[in-house]
């Protein structure tokens, strides 16, 4: 394959507006689709914080937990009816 000429290579115009997109898509790129999957990263990892949150390991403050749920779940129960 031959390297192309002058006659052939697209105009200068046309490749500045090409290398303008091509910016454009990078920073839209980096902005908007890797701003989603961080967000969503951050939010997972505060989520899993959340959850390991009470696994103290202690089997006391399981129980207060146990307890804790069981009157709630009364309470919306008695409320309801």
């Amino acid at each position: 394959m031959t390297a192309p000429t002058d006659a052939q290579a697209p105009p200068r115009a046309l490749a500045v507006r090409f290398e303008a997109g091509e910016s454009c898509a990078a920073t839209f790129d980096d902005r908007w689709f890797d701003g989603v999957v961080e967000g969503l990263a951050r939010q997972t990892r505060r989520l899993g914080q959340l959850a390991r949150r009470p696994q103290t390991g202690l089997l006391h403050q399981y129980y207060i937990q146990a307890v804790a749920v069981l009157a709630v779940g009364v309470l919306i129960l008695v409320t309801v009816r």
